[in-house]
């Protein structure tokens, strides 16, 4: 039993029933990321401790409870916004509050501009207070993924809800090349944040009352037979004696 997560499970297997599609498979992102998670219980994977250990003011961060696939209202009656992970944080005695986004090698999906076109009043009128919210321009918001823009806006709304003055948006990324880093560091910059890059994180930028953080994580899906090299899991050296044709 994994007591530091909010719903109790033995393995990642016991984890696949709540995700949106139950025949998702183990190549998947979220069950990538329920493994990585899930092998470490009580500590941050190793990855992710060490990219929020490069913010100063996280570098001190201990792990307290997590939430799979956890819903946030947006505040607007419309749909939740579904994060594949909420982690609460601890340092010196403060909470703080962070989401995971679990990567491997699709996109972040549409942009706005493209989620614009068909977009109901409804929807036109979430995206443009969450783009307020956020205070990205009217001009670079359009070029950022929706994906990116909710799941942000969603972890500053759950940390005012827990009382925390500082929130982590986090990409856990289980693709060895990167793939979405770009729309990534696009957004970091429309929001505030001049530099973003692998197995770093960045900020802060003040939203809404709340101090905010982004991060990307490089990781590979196992956690067996890697060590870590310029803040990446690498395999040199495991099978250098292994006699193969």
């Amino acid at each position: 039993m994994t007591r530091h997560f909010h719903h109790p499970t033995r393995s990642a297997d016991d984890l696949i029933p709540r995700f949106d599609d139950p025949m998702r498979s183990e190549n998947r992102a979220a069950h990538f990321l329920a493994r990585s998670w899930l092998a470490f219980g009580e500590e941050f994977p190793e990855l992710i401790a060490l990219t929020l250990a490069t913010a100063p003011a996280l570098e001190e961060a201990s792990f307290v409870e997590g939430f799979f696939e956890r819903g946030i209202d947006l505040g607007d009656g419309r749909r939740p916004s579904k994060t594949d992970l909420v982690a609460l944080l601890c340092i010196n005695k403060r909470l703080v509050v962070m989401s995971v986004i679990a990567m491997v090698d699709k996109p972040f999906g549409n942009l706005i501009v493209h989620e614009l076109v068909a977009a109901s009043p409804a929807k036109r009128a979430r995206i443009e207070r969450l783009r307020a919210m956020l205070d990205i321009s009217v001009t670079d918001v359009e070029t950022i993924p929706y994906e990116l823009l909710h799941r942000t806006a969603a972890v500053v709304i759950e940390a005012k809800r827990f009382c925390a003055d500082t929130a982590v948006m986090m990409v856990h990324s289980f693709d060895r090349d990167d793939s979405g880093i770009e729309d990534f560091q696009r957004f970091a910059r429309a929001i505030g944040i001049k530099e973003a890059k692998a197995t770093y994180t960045s900020g802060p930028v003040l939203v809404d009352g709340v101090k905010l953080y982004v991060g990307w994580t490089a990781d590979q899906p196992s956690n067996e037979c890697f060590s870590i090299v310029d803040r990446r899991k690498t395999d040199a050296g495991f099978f250098d004696d292994l006699d193969i044709d």
